[in-house]
């Protein structure tokens, strides 16, 4: 750390059980880049070791490149299930809807439009 900056101190209340930041955020009130932005930051901290960069292209495919699997869209679910507040059905747990962060971004601007 550099001289002069404090280490920001995160009650464990703000974190999740595997020690990560819980993000207090509602859906219906963000912006495209907003929950771009988000889904992002999760991916990069929980599939980092996986591919997920900051720089990661919105189209990479993320399952054909090893970077998600049928376990991550299972966290990502809970993720949105719960930081989100948007419920996913079974049959919406599809490539069509989790194969990209564009695709993750348009998923859940459309959920979050019809609720």
């Amino acid at each position: 750390m550099r001289a002069g900056h404090r280490a920001k101190v995160v009650p464990p209340s703000a974190l999740d059980r595997k020690g990560r930041g819980v993000i207090d955020v509602n859906a219906n009130s963000m912006s495209t880049s907003s929950i771009e932005s988000t889904i992002r930051n999760f991916l990069v901290t929980s599939f980092g070791y996986r591919g997920a960069t900051a720089d990661l292209g919105a189209e990479v495919p993320l399952l054909d490149q090893g970077i998600l699997d049928s376990t991550a869209v299972l966290e990502i679910v809970q993720f949105f299930e719960q930081e989100l507040g948007i419920q996913v059905a079974d049959e919406e747990m599809v490539p069509e809807n989790f194969g990209s962060i564009a695709r993750l971004v348009t998923y859940v601007n459309t959920k979050k439009s019809n609720n």
